[in-house]
């Protein structure tokens, strides 16, 4: 899980390729230290309360994605969430845990 400071209303405002890559590599540390058999997803979260970016994916250059299936598959999916600023400062000074995000991540 990566909390990013973009927009990301769209895919112009998301995250670029660099913040993609650390992800991966993110991913393919855990799958080395951890054993490839445990279960690994990979997650933004972005400042905001509405969902706009469902998940970013890799596909060749210059293709004009319309399905998942046209993406490359050796690169697993980035599921997108947002996070009220405000809500989450409110749990940060209250002790809380922001249980919403964390069952969305982990289903």
């Amino acid at each position: 899980v990566d909390a990013k400071y973009y927009g990301a209303t769209s895919p112009s405002t998301a995250p670029g390729w660099s913040d993609l890559v650390k992800q991966f590599f993110y991913q393919q540390a855990i799958h080395e230290l951890e054993g490839k058999d445990t279960p690994v997803s990979n997650h933004f979260i972005f400042p905001g309360s509405t969902q706009k970016l469902k998940s970013a994916h890799v596909a060749k250059r210059g293709v004009d994605v319309r399905s998942v299936d046209e993406c490359i598959p050796r690169y697993a999916t980035i599921h997108c969430h947002y996070q009220d600023p405000v809500r989450l400062l409110e749990a940060y000074v209250k002790g809380e845990k922001l249980t919403q995000l964390t069952q969305e991540i982990f289903n």
